[in-house]
């Protein structure tokens, strides 16, 4: 690889910073860094542009056996004692303020990156000025990962600033009645919710917005999907509960 590739170490930064690089690269990325001062401007910048996403959503409790493996990791003695481990979280260890654990909006973040950027392709790569992030030539976009009330995600949703496409990954295939479609709807901080189009149930696939992202999702804080009777028009008021949702993330 070429390590002085501002692109290339964009993008490695900013998986290093998201936790989404595997051991191994983040071993050697580090010492990159140690020896290049591009790499560690590249960090700092990364950092900067990524890590405020993380105030936007309030804290969220990891699930119990989160804690169990980060005990075992760095603390070894709480697994022979229950009363320790205990201890341990109630008193608030350093890993309880973890950026990563305190919002799920780098959690969409990251997978966008890890899964977006490969999946659809390197048109979200691009050095345009007028529509990029900075980052590497991020193209500027609206993201969104939809997860269902347990915190499991499901969909994928990124569409380009200016665009009218929005892109769909199925993150978990959707079994659904026959007769039945899921249907992603705008979620307004005030008013009623406003159909966008229908999603595929496995794989990935793209739907058109009325106008472009910036004009339809500008002040839309979450998405939504709910199920509906297959035929009806993207219009009204959704049939049922909205089964996955998540924070619509402007990524510039």
């Amino acid at each position: 690889m070429n390590y002085s590739d501002p692109d290339l170490l964009a993008r490695l930064a900013a998986d290093y910073v998201l936790g989404t690089m595997p051991p191994r690269s983040r071993r050697r990325f580090e010492k990159i860094a140690l020896d290049s001062p591009a790499a560690r401007r590249a960090l700092r910048v990364a950092e900067e542009q990524l890590l405020p996403f993380a105030a936007q959503l309030p804290p969220r409790q990891p699930p119990d056996h989160v804690w169990r493996a980060i005990e075992a990791r760095v603390q070894p003695a709480a697994r022979s004692s229950p009363a320790a481990a205990a201890s341990a979280r109630a008193s608030g260890g350093w890993w309880q303020n973890l950026v990563f654990w305190r919002s799920g909006a780098l959690v969409a973040l990251g997978l966008f990156l890890a899964l977006g950027v490969t999946q659809f392709g390197p048109r979200w790569w691009q050095a345009t000025p007028a529509t990029t992030a900075g980052m590497g030539g991020l193209a500027q976009s609206y993201v969104a990962v939809l997860s269902d009330t347990g915190q499991a995600p499901a969909f994928l949703i990124s569409a380009q600033r200016y665009q009218r496409d929005v892109h769909i990954k199925v993150l978990r295939p959707q079994d659904l009645p026959p007769g039945k479609v899921l249907r992603l709807w705008a979620l307004p901080a005030g008013g009623e919710p406003r159909a966008l189009g229908d999603l595929p149930a496995k794989e990935k696939g793209k739907l058109e917005l009325l106008a472009s992202a910036e004009d339809v999702l500008s002040k839309i804080p979450f998405l939504g999907v709910s199920v509906e009777n297959a035929g009806t028009p993207a219009t009204g008021k959704p049939a049922g509960e909205f089964i996955y949702r998540g924070p619509c993330v402007k990524l510039w």
